[in-house]
């Protein structure tokens, strides 16, 4: 018979071990009842650990009430429809957004890392900026053609911003350009 491991104080090691053997046997038990356990953080001293866990459950339709609250809220924040369940880069890791808190003023989008699920709130500023940060390869790409060129310092200049780049050609007219939601607001469109 194994011998039981008694814990008379927390630390960074067993607070990290205890909240993953919690997490896995929270979500065992409630599993068959289809209730979904996210993972929120906690924190310890050295006689105490606190663990928080945020239950939910999907209607019949398969939403959560964070993504029906971020529906409801959506033309107040502004936020982007497909926002929603994207993935999106902070500080260069992948959080999916969850939905919309409106209890909280100013931290009131609810992501998960997708490394681990862990659940974490961040402004909407914060979280359509990064959704809006999309790299080239997501960007639109279009094409357009100008009748004039303009040259500064001797380089063809780009009738949309900046210098002309790869698949630009200023003496035909042609002009290749990634188009961002940033780069049609400074434009107007």
């Amino acid at each position: 018979m194994a011998k039981t491991k008694v814990v008379r104080g927390f630390d960074k090691s067993n607070a990290a071990t205890i909240s993953t053997l919690a997490r896995e046997a929270v979500e065992k038990a409630l599993a068959k009842y289809g209730i979904n356990v996210t993972y929120g953080g906690g924190g310890y001293k050295e006689l105490e650990f606190n663990l928080k866990f945020k239950l939910s459950v999907e209607s019949a339709d398969g939403v959560t009430q964070s993504a029906k609250d971020y529906r409801a809220y959506q033309g107040i924040y502004d936020l982007p429809e497909a926002m929603l369940g994207a993935t999106i880069k902070i500080q260069g890791e992948d959080f999916t957004v969850d939905g919309f808190l409106p209890k909280k003023r100013k931290n009131n989008i609810q992501v998960s890392r997708v490394s681990d699920g862990k659940g974490f709130i961040v402004s909407h500023v914060q979280a359509i900026r990064a959704y809006e940060a999309k790299p080239p390869a997501q960007l639109k790409k279009t094409v357009g053609a100008v009748s004039k060129v303009q040259e500064v310092n001797g380089k063809a200049k780009h009738p949309f911003g900046g210098e002309c780049g790869e698949g630009c050609k200023p003496e035909e007219g042609i002009h290749v350009i990634f188009d961002s939601a940033e780069a049609r607001k400074k434009r107007g469109k």
